[in-house]
């Protein structure tokens, strides 16, 4: 169950969304998957939020997700070890590491020695070379190899992310290299999560969260440093306030989970900020459109010509979707693209 010093956070975000400019607010996609997640922290807690069903079907991808008949099915003939699915996610996850681990070199961001947590109970986690990694850690790592293998990182301090989902982004910099900086900018309850998550993992003290900045008229990078934070998770309608120089931005699927305007607004905001790289992974087509009033689903999908348009500062230097992103055998394609400023 919840503790009591844990949810207020959530009400205080939520409070606020609901007042914030509807450019920050969640969207049609968004909306009603934000009541789901809501409900279970709720009833739930934080503590095993990777295991909540809401979680997994939205927020904490994994390979090979098991329905309850499959669970039942495997208890009931007496599977030891890995179950069936779990087998076949290890082949998927095995190959995924070893991507990253041929693509990768020395230097910012630091990747050959991370190991992912178990803060909030993974339901899916991996071991290879001693080291734990989920579905998450690995589409990050992969974008990240990418990035590294493409352009100059060395560089690399302050990193800038929006729709972090529950901080993997924010684990992997800050475990690597003790002088980088992350700030995840996102809507409630995924600010909320990803705040418990990364102050759970680097200690409450490593993370400022909405509590030390929903005051602040202005959000000052430096001055976070300056302070002893390694890292911020920030609510969408305070990117404004955000002032500093930031190396690096990062968006992974869920700018394909909004509407074009939206996504304009948000990269006018990141470019001011952002002096020399951009990497984004979406899905080239955009989001499935909700043909229905009860369907999860965008207005209207962002596609790969308006990333184009709205990075106007920024060129694209290198784009994939077969190695370091992914193609279904349905012709479904989440690209993998990295941008560099003109």
């Amino acid at each position: 169950m919840p503790t009591p010093t844990e949810l207020p956070l959530l009400q205080t975000m939520l409070a606020d969304a609901a007042a914030a400019p509807e450019l920050y607010r969640p969207t049609r996609f968004w909306q009603p998957c934000s009541d789901l997640i809501v409900a279970e922290l709720e009833t739930r807690g934080p503590a095993s939020f990777r295991r909540h069903p809401s979680a997994l079907r939205f927020f904490v991808p994994v390979f090979r997700r098991a329905s309850p008949i499959q669970r039942q099915l495997a208890s009931a003939l007496g599977f030891v070890g890995e179950h069936p699915w779990q087998r076949r996610a290890r082949v998927i996850a095995e190959r995924e590491f070893a991507i990253v681990a041929a693509a990768d070199k020395p230097g910012r961001p630091q990747l050959a020695a991370f190991s992912e947590s178990e803060v909030g109970r993974p339901d899916e986690q991996f071991v290879f070379e001693g080291r734990r990694f989920s579905c998450s850690a690995l589409r990050y790592l992969r974008m990240l190899a990418l990035l590294k293998k493409t352009v100059d990182t060395h560089a690399v301090r302050n990193v800038l992310e929006i729709g972090g989902g529950f901080g993997t982004l924010g684990e992997i910099l800050l475990s690597g290299d003790p002088d980088a900086f992350y700030v995840n900018v996102d809507i409630p309850p995924l600010s909320f999560v990803s705040s418990y998550y990364l102050r759970q993992v680097f200690g409450a003290d490593a993370i400022a969260t909405y509590d030390h900045t929903r005051e602040l008229e202005v959000i000052d990078l430096d001055q976070l440093r300056g302070q002893g934070f390694r890292g911020a998770v920030l609510c969408a309608w305070q990117l404004p306030k955000l002032r500093g120089s930031f190396e690096l931005f990062v968006n992974s699927v869920s700018f394909q989970e909004m509407e074009p305007r939206v996504v304009e607004n948000y990269s006018a905001l990141v470019q001011a900020l952002v002096s020399d790289y951009v990497v984004l992974r979406n899905s080239v087509k955009g989001k499935t459109v909700a043909s229905a009033a009860d369907e999860i689903g965008v207005v209207e999908p962002v596609v790969r010509d308006d990333y184009l348009r709205f990075f106007e500062l920024f060129e694209r230097v290198a784009a994939d979707g077969t190695i370091f992103g992914d193609t279904s055998t349905k012709g479904f394609v989440s690209e993998v693209t990295v941008w560099k400023k003109r």
